[in-house]
């Protein structure tokens, strides 16, 4: 499979959620591969890393998009910014 949100081949596909609650509105859904996970994990603030600084508001800015093309197109740039910014 390709990833959606960093667009290489990665066969570990993973269901995350926005904001770790997992409650039944699948808006807050999205499936992306393990490697982009962790990452927005990182910048939501929702799992500490020293190396990455949280993106303040980033999962209220995300619930604020009203559907999901939007906040696929917005968590694409979010990954995206971020792996060519480390490379």
């Amino acid at each position: 499979m390709v990833c959606n949100y960093h667009g290489k081949k990665n066969n570990e596909i993973e269901l995350m959620n926005l904001d770790h609650k997992y409650l039944e509105n699948t808006l807050d859904w999205y499936y992306m591969c393990a490697k982009c996970h962790k990452i927005y994990d990182y910048l939501a603030g929702l799992v500490g890393n020293k190396k990455v600084k949280s993106i303040p508001n980033l999962i209220k800015n995300l619930k604020q998009l009203q559907t999901r093309e939007e906040r696929e197109q917005a968590l694409k740039d979010i990954i995206t910014h971020y792996i060519n910014k480390r490379n």
